[in-house]
């Protein structure tokens, strides 16, 4: 790689990938703080990784949880959430669905995954 710190290549990389990675949601564990029994269910969750200020950061609401989950999660519980790659505004727990809007690997889509431990 060039060592001109002007070279395209050098700023994408260095400059602005950074920032469109941190957009981009995988993974992230949190706490339950509430239950929605509908069908399918759904939760909010508090993220467990605090912001890089030590604040704790928004809730993550509405996510959709598995099946294999539902029956041990419970308000406290630690779980594990992906995040979708297209929103799921427009899901109803089965089958196809058309697309709400072009977000990806949004942090509003979460899905609970599973349960780490059950408090």
């Amino acid at each position: 790689m060039s060592q001109d710190k002007n070279d395209p290549l050098d700023v994408v990389l260095n400059g602005l990938l950074p920032y469109f990675l941190a957009a981009d949601h995988s993974f992230m564990l949190g706490k339950v703080i509430s239950i929605d029994k509908g069908s399918p269910w759904r939760v909010d969750v508090q993220p467990s990784p605090k912001q890089s200020d030590g604040n704790e950061r928004a809730i993550i609401g509405d996510c959709l949880v598995l099946e294999s989950a539902a029956s041990t999660i419970k308000r406290g519980s630690s779980v594990l959430v992906g995040f979708h790659d297209r929103d799921m505004d427009n899901y109803n727990g089965a089958g196809e669905f058309e697309l709400a809007s072009r977000r990806m690997h949004d942090i509003n889509d979460g899905i609970v995954l599973g349960v780490i431990k059950s408090e």
